[in-house]
């Protein structure tokens, strides 16, 4: 479970699939609107199997300040991955902006592949 201060309020998700045989991935881009309800230094994330592209992981403020995170932890039993910031984050409206690449599953976990065969048997 993710802690309560920080609430996503708007997602916007880009994804470009690439579908290669035995190499199944996607590109990804996503810019969250958050409200942060009390001062942090961190925020946690649901992640499951992502390369998050730290140099383009940027958090902006209402007034256009950018913050960037200073450290990231990821945990891979509960798939939460925490940014840390060397500032301190006020409570207010912000923009967290990732890209990354990874991995369309064969099974039914995060984003996954499928097929299927109709009534004429395609």
């Amino acid at each position: 479970r993710l802690p309560d201060h920080v609430v996503p309020i708007h997602y916007n998700i880009k994804l470009i699939p690439y579908i290669v045989k035995d190499n199944f991935t996607f590109d990804g881009e996503s810019n969250i609107n958050i409200t942060i309800r009390r001062v942090t230094q961190n925020l946690h994330l649901h992640v499951l199997d992502l390369t998050i592209n730290e140099a383009e992981t940027l958090l902006f403020d209402n007034n256009g300040i950018i913050y960037t995170p200073a450290m990231y932890n990821y945990d891979n039993i509960t798939q939460i991955l925490v940014l840390h910031f060397n500032d301190k984050l006020s409570p207010g409206n912000y923009t967290l902006k990732m890209r990354y690449v990874g991995i369309i599953h064969k099974n039914t976990r995060g984003f996954f592949i499928s097929s299927y065969i109709n009534d004429k048997g395609d």
